[in-house]
């Protein structure tokens, strides 16, 4: 579970990280199991996180991202995740389940845009 995340998405755009990795955490320098996307302190990276959620709650859709991570004195790295929404009423997303990993840079090209999986499988 080193790499897993597991959100509930609230209506004000919020997560809630009810599992955040110990891997990522590691990375991250920052544990958010138990906490709010609000408590990360890096303003550009959260505004990252909440802009993928909520573009893969409104698409109702599993979606890759691959994207260069800044993370402050920690440095850049790419980083490839795959986030699978849930909902439990069945009409919106409200959690979302994603793995993350690290990526060497010549392993894959970037993505210039989130993509959903069909795309990838095709």
């Amino acid at each position: 579970m080193g790499r897993l995340i597991l959100v509930d998405i609230l209506p004000d755009g919020n997560l809630f990280y009810r599992v955040h990795g110990t891997k990522l955490a590691e990375q991250l320098g920052q544990e958010l199991t138990g906490k709010y996307l609000t408590d990360l302190a890096d303003l550009q990276l959260r505004a990252a996180i909440r802009s993928e959620y909520a573009l893969v709650a409104a698409r109702r859709a599993p979606m890759v991202f691959r994207r260069r991570r800044h993370y402050g004195n920690r440095g850049s790295y790419d980083t490839e995740r795959i986030v699978l929404p849930l909902s439990h009423g069945g009409n919106s997303v409200d959690q979302a389940l994603s793995l993350a990993d690290w990526l060497p840079e010549t392993l894959k090209p970037a993505l210039a845009a989130p993509t959903p999986i069909g795309s990838l499988i095709a």
